[in-house]
């Protein structure tokens, strides 16, 4: 039995603690949240780690965007947002 054995049904790397589907879950939860507060950053952070964890680049760049517009002061989300942008040049 290997720890890199996948599993097919959720794509799911078992050396990982977590598996796509469960990131796909999380991501529309915070897609729920967005939808009724569209200015909470700390949403906007989590939905392009999520993004960015399910190879998702583009769309996390744009929530990342986004939660510099609502918090500029966001460490995290720049930081984020200048890897990504460094990796697409």
């Amino acid at each position: 039995f290997s720890s890199r054995r996948r599993h097919t049904r959720f794509k799911c790397d078992w050396s990982s603690d977590v598996c796509s589907s469960d990131l796909q879950d999380a991501l529309t939860q915070f897609q729920k949240v967005l939808s009724f507060k569209p200015s909470f950053a700390d949403a906007h952070f989590n939905a392009a780690v999520m993004l960015r964890q399910l190879g998702r680049l583009d769309e996390a760049a744009k929530e990342l965007a986004s939660t510099l517009q609502f918090n500029p002061k966001h460490e995290e989300a720049a930081a984020a947002l200048q890897e990504l942008n460094a990796k697409n040049q």
